[in-house]
C-alpha cells in the first residue's frame, strides 16, 4: 500500500475519533491499560495471544464479510472500554475501526484503534491513535521504537521488514505497524 494511500485512509478513520475525545490528555490513572491486549512490540509490531484472538475476532477468514456481526475477543476489562467496530470495504482492503473509551497504553490516552487488511492481498497495516501530544508519545514508546529499529535493521537482508513507527494524521499521533508486502 502507498504512504499516500495509507494517508488517506488514516485521516478519513482518525477525524471522528479525534473529534470525540477533543478534551485533550487526561492522566492515566483510573483508565484502563491496554497493555495485556497489545502485548510486546514483537518484530515490530503489536503481538500477544490476547492480541491475535482480538485480530481473528474482527477477521475470520477469507474473504472478509462486512455484514457479519463481530463479537470482539478481548480481555474482560479491555472489552468494556472497545466501541462497536465499524468494518468498510475499501476495496484494496477492508479497513476496522474501533473506538477506545478510558484506555491507555504506556501511560498515554488511546483513542481508536485501526486495520488495513488486504482483500486477496498483502495489505496488513495496525494502528493505535492517541489522544495526546507526538513529544507525549514517542517518549512513551521511545525503547520500543528503538527495538522495532534495532530489529529491521537486523532483518533488512530477510527482504521488507514491518514499519514501525509514530505518524501524524489531523496532527493526532498514531503508533503504526505496516506489515503491508
Amino acid at each position: 500500500m502507498n504512504l499516500l494511500r495509507f494517508a488517506s485512509v488514516v485521516a478519513a478513520w482518525l477525524l471522528p475519533i479525534v473529534s470525540a475525545h477533543a478534551q485533550g490528555t487526561p492522566p492515566a490513572s483510573g483508565m484502563t491499560d491496554l497493555k495485556p491486549l497489545i502485548g510486546k512490540f514483537d518484530d515490530g509490531c503489536f503481538d500477544s495471544p490476547e492480541y491475535r484472538a482480538f485480530r481473528k475476532s474482527l477477521v475470520p477468514g477469507f474473504p472478509i464479510d462486512v455484514n457479519r456481526r463481530i463479537q470482539i475477543v478481548a480481555p474482560a476489562p479491555i472489552a468494556k472500554i472497545l466501541g462497536a467496530p465499524t468494518v468498510i470495504n475499501k476495496g484494496e482492503f477492508t479497513e476496522f475501526v474501533i473506538p477506545v473509551s478510558g484506555g491507555h497504553l504506556n501511560g498515554v490516552r488511546v483513542s481508536g484503534l485501526f486495520l488495513a487488511i488486504g482483500n486477496a492481498n498483502g495489505v496488513n497495516v495496525e494502528a493505535i491513535a492517541f489522544d495526546a501530544p507526538e513529544a507525549e508519545v514517542a517518549s512513551a514508546f521511545k525503547s520500543e521504537l528503538a527495538e522495532a529499529r534495532r530489529w529491521a535493521r537486523q532483518h533488512a537482508k530477510d527482504g521488507a521488514p514491518p514499519s514501525f513507527g509514530i505518524r501524524l494524521r489531523n496532527n493526532k499521533p498514531l503508533l503504526v505497524c505496516d506489515a503491508s508486502n
